[in-house]
């Protein structure tokens, strides 16, 4: 029933058991690269169950590897920089949109679409963007709240060009996510 597979390897789970050392030993930035356009399911379930997400410096996995690579690289970078939750709020917002958006929503979107024959719609949602907009909502709160990293996240999601290939993510500003 899994939408998806895993390249969920014995070296995945070590890098997972390494990402459970406390921060005071590192800072770890993750460029999830097994897939292009968002992320690994399985590594990521994976993850979220080892380990706190809030303790990633950076977390991304782009439409390439090396938009992946290039912004981890520079989000790690600038973490130790950053204030704590504008640091915690970028995390979240990447994960929202390259996993629960891009590896769930999306292609469960595109799939529904195809099926009923509507696989333009994909490229150009035009008066239905209301509707798939709010799937997409339903889909993303869904996976949001049984993730302990962003189970009381309050966001937003549009698609900023009118079709499903990207999302625009906004955390709101709350006491929890500053």
């Amino acid at each position: 029933d899994t939408p998806y597979y895993s390249y969920l390897s014995t070296d995945n789970h070590l890098v997972i058991s390494a990402l459970g050392m406390p921060q005071s030993i590192c800072q770890i930035t993750l460029a999830d690269i097994s897939y292009s356009n968002g992320a690994d399911n399985g590594f990521m379930e994976t993850l979220n169950k080892n380990i706190d997400l809030g303790k990633l410096a950076a977390y991304n996995a782009w439409n390439t590897a090396d938009n992946a690579v290039g912004y981890a690289i520079a989000q790690g970078m600038l973490a130790e920089h950053m204030n704590e939750n504008h640091k915690q709020k970028l995390i979240r917002q990447r994960i929202i949109d390259d996993w629960f958006y891009q590896s769930n929503a999306r292609i469960t979107l595109s799939k529904e679409l195809a099926k009923s024959g509507r696989e333009n719609l994909i490229y150009d949602l035009g008066s239905n963007q209301k509707d798939i907009l709010q799937k997409t909502a339903d889909i993303t709160n869904s996976i949001a709240k049984r993730i302990n990293f962003t189970k009381q996240t309050n966001f937003d999601i549009h698609f900023p060009w009118s079709r499903l290939f990207e999302v625009d993510v906004t955390i709101a500003n709350t006491a929890k996510n500053k």
